[in-house]
């Protein structure tokens, strides 16, 4: 070895040693401790509810951000430990992200795969996980359109597969210069929903690869149909009808095309019998959804056969329906209350159904308000003890006050007390008066909401 040779390498050595001696001076010794901290637990935690969540990671986190320069966390995105560079990343990210991108940029093949636990609460399960360092890069809020921009465009062109990547390309619009990039990408296996990025580009060309990819993974591909609703994906959609199992989605992809074809696949698919209840079920949801979705005078028989059958209905569709089949309506409205208990009552549909039958029938209405104040349970009975104040009937009065005086629930007697006094008749109050003091289950919380309403109409136990 030459005296030159050595010296050089000798200079390489010692100035090697300055640069890392140099870099843990600007990390101080406190700093130092809490990095060996989070090093040492070597699992990424964060918490649902911070501040009600103990954990000795979070605590040392927490101690990070508050107490490192941000010249110390851009030099912590690169320590050697995974979980150590997240969380300096992320800390930088809350506090100064002006240059997150350029840190960004060095990590998008940061391909180490860290622990990760994510604590819940309450009705929130606890979650472990593993996820590539990148990820947390790549995946960053903070980042200005113009960057972010940038970013995806230099991912969807990266040869390292990334999750994130993957959920681009799923909702990414159509730009000619990643048309190429993009069919690459649906021709191979690693990213599921390039082929969604790639029907968005509409072109014939692409027919072949999009079947393929349907046909292959139809959970992640057949949004393509509707994305693309070509002709020939008739074909496809053909295809699963003649299988047992059919993707979820499906009905979307049919009702897209909104013409005989779609309509007679759908009915058909109505009649078909399910494997089970469950099955039945959730076939005629995801019909509902989908017809819903794509809404047409096509589909209206299918919307009342589902509603009559599968007691499938919502608020705007139903006051679509009323005005395309009055008659109708009420047949099924009627039918419906006197089953409430099958409805999916989330927008509040029985209250537009009561007040429907109540407009055009109201003698069905006075029947059904009276049958389900005898046997609604606690979660439909309020709707129709609400209504019972326009039929002042004594059977419905009697009614009230045999479940008033039977129940210990305060969401069952209190709606009873309001719609009691709505009549305003001072026989009824002082009737109600003596079925509450009797009632020794009208307490706590449910007696002192009971006594407030009392005061607004002047009565006293």
């Amino acid at each position: 070895m030459t005296t030159l040779t050595k010296y050089f390498i000798l200079t390489i050595i010692v100035f090697g040693q300055f640069v890392c001696y140099s870099q843990n001076e600007k990390i101080t010794a406190e700093t130092q401790t809490i990095v060996k901290g989070l090093q040492k637990g070597n699992t990424y935690e964060t918490a649902f509810v911070p501040e009600r969540t103990k954990s000795k990671q979070l605590d040392l986190y927490n101690k990070l951000k508050a107490t490192a320069t941000d010249n110390e966390l851009k030099l912590l995105t690169e320590h050697k430990n995974g979980v150590v560079r997240v969380y300096a990343f992320v800390a930088l990210t809350e506090r100064n992200p002006q240059e997150i991108f350029e840190i960004i940029l060095k990590h998008i093949d940061d391909k180490e795969v860290i622990n990760c636990y994510s604590h819940g609460f309450e009705f929130v399960h606890s979650v472990i996980y593993k996820r590539a360092v990148a990820e947390f890069f790549v995946s960053s809020q903070v980042l200005t359109t113009k960057e972010r921009q940038k970013l995806d465009g230099i991912l969807i062109f990266s040869k390292y597969h990334l999750n994130y990547t993957d959920y681009l390309l799923r909702d990414i619009e159509p730009q000619e210069k990643y048309y190429n990039q993009i069919k690459i990408h649906a021709q191979a296996s690693e990213y599921k929903y390039a082929v969604i990025a790639l029907a968005r580009f509409k072109r014939k060309e692409d027919i072949s690869i999009i079947e393929n990819k349907i046909k292959a993974l139809p959970y992640y591909s057949i949004e393509s149909i509707e994305i693309f609703p070509d002709q020939y994906f008739k074909n496809v959609l053909n295809h699963f009808n003649e299988t047992e199992s059919k993707p979820y989605g499906i009905y979307s992809a049919v009702a897209v095309f909104q013409d005989s074809f779609a309509y007679k696949y759908l009915y058909k698919s109505i009649q078909e019998p399910a494997k089970n209840d469950y099955y039945s079920e959730q076939k005629a949801k995801e019909i509902y959804k989908a017809i819903e979705k794509y809404k047409c005078n096509l589909y209206n028989e299918l919307f009342f056969q589902l509603w009559q059958t599968d007691f499938i209905i919502n608020d705007s569709i139903f006051k679509y329906l009323k005005t395309i089949d009055q008659k109708r309506s009420v047949q099924i409205a009627i039918q419906s209350l006197k089953n409430p208990d099958k409805l999916d009552n989330r927008t509040l549909v029985i209250e537009d159904l009561l007040n429907f039958l109540i407009e055009f029938d109201s003698s069905s209405a006075k029947s059904i308000i009276h049958f389900n104040i005898d046997s609604a349970d606690v979660h439909t009975l309020s709707d129709f003890v609400d209504k019972a104040k326009y039929f002042k009937d004594t059977a419905i009065i009697n009614s009230l006050f045999v479940r008033l005086e039977q129940t210990d629930n305060g969401h069952i007697y209190i709606p009873i007390v309001k719609t009691v006094l709505a009549y305003n008749d001072k026989v009824l109050n002082n009737r109600l008066l003596d079925s509450i003091r009797a009632n020794k289950g009208i307490k706590d919380w449910g007696l002192k909401d009971v006594i407030k309403i009392l005061d607004e109409y002047k009565l006293k136990l």
